[in-house]
């Protein structure tokens, strides 16, 4: 009978493991987006994300600490209007942690595109939080400036003004390229990823 009653235990504990296994590989662009909303629709407490790709969905209550380089803070910033940022440059490596109970890291180091590595296993998702709050302390707060620097004056004005990015290129004269590089270059110097944000940070520092 103990015999029986250990071996069922056996069975489910198992079960336990094969259903959410310590790590799991997942391959292509689809795939990974798909996972990390996944992840994303289920964090309660904290994101904390070195060079890893945004969620599509909101995360109300969160906080959301970003580690980035300045290129990368443009597109899809506005979803995260409290988000916490910080620039390092170049990047050490790239990862996700979400609620400390999931994180993610890129096959390739480089890219989340190819795939990605799903870690559930406790001791691997604390050392990757805790290299996260490393990275986090040595790396720089966008420096707050006493005034913007002359080249993104008329940017920041635009923005201000509710243009559009293509009616803002197309007044100052510049590519949308540029235009854009600029915007990631003001949304750096404020410490935020959202425009709405900048805004506000612009009007609290005097630069509106």
């Amino acid at each position: 009978m103990d015999g029986t009653r250990i071996s069922g235990n056996g069975r489910r504990a198992a079960a336990l493991v094969s259903a959410r296994p310590p790590s799991q590989v997942v391959m292509g662009s689809a795939p990974v987006g798909i996972l990390i909303n996944r992840l994303a629709t289920t964090t309660r407490h904290e994101l904390l994300s070195i060079g890893a790709p945004l969620p599509r969905v909101m995360l109300p209550g969160a906080v959301v600490r970003l580690i980035a380089v300045p290129r990368e803070l443009a597109g899809g910033g506005e979803r995260y209007e409290g988000a916490e940022v910080r620039l390092i440059d170049p990047l050490p490596f790239r990862m996700a942690v979400f609620d400390r109970g999931a994180a993610l890291l890129p096959l390739d180091l480089e890219s989340f595109h190819n795939g990605v590595l799903l870690v559930r296993d406790p001791v691997v998702v604390r050392m990757l939080a805790g290299a996260h709050q490393v990275c986090w302390e040595l790396s720089g707060r966008a420096s707050p400036l006493d005034e913007p620097p002359p080249h993104l004056q008329p940017v920041l004005s635009s923005l201000l003004d509710g243009l559009t990015d293509q009616a803002a290129s197309m007044r100052l004269g510049m590519s949308l390229r540029t235009y854009s590089r600029r915007v990631t270059e003001i949304l750096a110097a404020l410490g935020t990823t959202s425009r709405f944000h900048a805004g506000v940070q612009a009007v609290r520092r005097g630069w509106a």
